[in-house]
């Protein structure tokens, strides 16, 4: 993917579309580990820098700064002023509401977010990752079942999705459908692409179930790697994390947590929110961590309209907002 947008821009040095592809593909690479994040964040920064000399004030520009500070830098009041700047340019730039969604997520503003992403929503009705975000936020708000009902909706084409992949199962296990989750998991596990994440999936499943000897087994080779080499961005730590809270392991989940939030792993993005981390929330190592990634104290003033018990994709409205200029 990222050759062909070299190529195009080689071809074409001012070829918008190509730079935008670049910046969102290290954005994202960078983000889960794919890539260096250092050198991936100095990519996406050039490439901007590129993009704002030949065109310096579109949507897509605010849109790409944001998802830099948001998934990259963890910057989330900067990143959620470039979202509403890109909104203000475009308003009917959907993944610009999906963003500001997710943005709002990890902020713990839940029913804002819910307006968000259903906005997102019925301006790009067939969007599948919309959805999945929606099913996403109903998981983290411990709303099984509906999560499941948007999740299962994208299996063809979002399948090869790590955290779908991951979400598919836990949601699965925590309404108690075993069977299915396994089925999720034995279809996967045929396929060479899956072989680094399984063991963690495996280990969540078993987690899950109370086996606790078959979790750990099952992880146990790839928290040995893990010790010689940390990874950074990489989800894995996360996994480790909930792995042990599910086993009741308090102190083992704790020292993954802090080595999440420490190495950037996406998922603890929304850890202000996420209930399956509901065991650890008291701990003061678990608050001084979430301090230091600072994810805590950015919760805007309530802008939500609607509960998300009454929310419909007909009913949430958009929310209009005063100019944002973009930070030097």
């Amino acid at each position: 993917m990222i050759w062909h947008f070299e190529q195009a821009i080689a071809i074409d040095p001012n070829f918008e579309k190509g730079y935008i592809g670049l910046c969102d593909a290290y954005t994202w690479l960078s983000s889960v580990g794919a890539v260096n994040p250092v050198e991936g964040n100095q990519k996406v920064e050039v490439y901007i820098r590129k993009l704002m000399r030949l065109n310096p004030n579109t949507s897509e520009i605010y849109s790409l700064i944001s998802g830099k500070n948001y998934w990259i830098d963890w910057n989330l009041p900067l990143a959620l002023e470039n979202t509403h700047r890109a909104i203000e340019l475009k308003p009917n730039k959907a993944d610009a509401y999906v963003l500001k969604g997710m943005i709002l997520i990890s902020m713990g503003c839940i029913e804002e977010a819910f307006d968000a992403l259903y906005h997102a929503q019925r301006l790009n009705p067939y969007d599948e990752v919309t959805e999945y975000c929606i099913g996403f936020l109903h998981s983290l708000t411990n709303e099984n079942d509906r999560s499941m009902q948007l999740v299962q909706k994208s299996f063809s084409t979002l399948s090869l999705w790590d955290a779908h992949f991951f979400l598919s199962v836990e949601t699965l296990c925590k309404l108690n459908r075993f069977d299915e989750s396994w089925a999720i998991i034995s279809e996967k596990d045929k396929l060479p692409s899956y072989g680094y994440i399984m063991p963690f999936i495996k280990g969540l499943f078993y987690s899950l179930r109370g086996d606790s000897a078959r979790a750990i087994g099952e992880v146990a080779a790839k928290e040995c790697e893990l010790e010689g080499k940390p990874q950074m961005g990489m989800p894995f730590y996360y996994y480790l994390c909930k792995i042990y809270i599910n086993l009741n392991q308090r102190e083992r989940a704790l020292e993954y947590f802090e080595l999440g939030i420490q190495y950037r792993a996406t998922p603890m993005l929304f850890a202000v929110v996420d209930c399956g981390f509901d065991a650890l929330r008291d701990e003061p190592r678990f608050q001084e961590a979430l301090r230091k990634s600072n994810l805590l104290g950015h919760r805007p003033e309530s802008k939500a309209k609607y509960k998300r018990s009454q929310i419909t994709p007909q009913q949430a409205e958009p929310v209009s907002y005063t100019h944002l200029t973009l930070p030097t």
